[in-house]
């Protein structure tokens, strides 16, 4: 009798178990869908053609509530500096200057949501070096994969 229900327990934990497992597949499938979505719909505040050659736009890259701004417009920033300190699933996220330049144009303000790919600064380049061959530097998805994994190394950093 106690041997039956102890394999009787075991049998409900081993099906509840399993039961978890297929909601936790479940949920993953559905957040993969909406990130999915997030991404395809992301909206550019500036276009690719509004940005001038000598500068380059910082956006988001994850959808959030701007917590603070760290900067403000006229400001020289040096690649690396934080210019906004972004809030998204309990975490903070900082957002770095892409370029070293002077910050001509802050695209948000503290409080507000700005979403994925969104415009969050535009800066003007004061570093020749960084002007590609065509005078251009639209920001390239290998820089932005980069912004992206050093917001989340910072976020990682402040949570530990």
């Amino acid at each position: 009798s106690i041997d039956s229900d102890v394999r009787v327990q075991r049998d409900l934990q081993a099906k509840a178990s399993a039961e978890q497992n297929q909601l936790e597949i479940i949920s993953l499938e559905k957040l993969k869908l909406l990130v999915e979505s997030d991404l395809a719909s992301a909206p550019s505040a500036v276009g690719v053609s509004d940005i001038p050659d000598n500068c380059e736009v910082v956006t988001a890259q994850i959808t959030s509530l701007v917590n603070k701004v760290c900067v403000t417009e006229g400001t020289k920033v040096t690649k690396g500096q934080t210019i906004a300190v972004l809030e998204a699933m309990k975490a903070n996220f900082h957002v770095h200057a892409s370029e070293s330049g002077v910050l001509t144009k802050l695209m948000v303000s503290e409080g507000e949501m700005v979403e994925l790919g969104g415009s969050i600064a535009m800066i003007t380049l004061t570093n020749e070096s960084t002007i590609n061959q065509n005078g251009g530097t639209k920001q390239s998805h290998e820089k932005m994969s980069s912004s992206l994994h050093s917001m989340q190394i910072e976020s990682l950093r402040e949570a530990y």
